[in-house]
C-alpha cells in the first residue's frame, strides 16, 4: 500500500490449525515462507494475522529471528486472544510482527464482536521517507 508517499508492505494470514501431522507440517511451512517472503520485502514491513501457534513455540521462535521482524507485543504484555468465549482459557494466536524501523505506539485487544477470537488492535508508528 502507499502511505504518504511510500509503499508499505503488509501481509495478512491466517495459517490452518495444527490438528495433524499433515496441517502441523503445513502451518510451518507456512510460517517458513512467511519468514524467507519477509526477507524479500524492503521495509516497512507488518505482518499480522491468526498464526495459530503463540509465542513460546519454536516455529514462531524461528519465524521472527529468519524474517528479522519485530513482535509487536513486546514490552505490551501477553494479549491473549483466543478463545474469546473462555477468557481464563485464553492463549495469544493473534500476532503483529514489524520491521525494525515501524515503531509499536500501542497494541491491545479488543471487546468480543462475534468470532472465536479477540481482535488484536494495533497502533503503528511507521517513518516517514526522508526528504518527505
Amino acid at each position: 500500500m502507499r502511505l504518504d508517499g511510500q509503499t508499505v508492505s503488509l501481509l495478512a494470514t491466517h495459517p490452518l490449525p495444527p490438528g495433524g501431522k499433515r496441517t502441523f507440517e503445513e502451518r510451518n511451512s507456512q510460517l517458513s515462507a512467511i519468514a524467507d517472503l519477509s526477507r524479500k520485502h524492503a521495509a516497512p514491513f507488518i505482518l499480522i494475522g491468526d498464526l495459530n501457534t503463540t509465542m513460546w513455540s519454536p516455529y514462531f521462535s524461528r519465524l521472527v529471528r529468519c524474517s528479522g521482524l519485530v513482535d509487536a507485543r513486546m514490552g505490551h504484555g501477553l494479549l491473549p486472544t483466543w478463545p474469546s468465549e473462555f477468557p481464563h482459557l485464553r492463549i495469544p494466536l493473534d500476532h503483529c510482527l514489524v520491521s525494525r524501523d515501524i515503531g509499536v505506539a500501542r497494541i491491545k485487544t479488543g471487546r468480543a464482536i462475534g468470532s472465536d477470537h479477540l481482535p488484536l488492535i494495533v497502533d503503528l508508528a511507521i517513518p516517514r521517507q526522508a526528504g518527505k
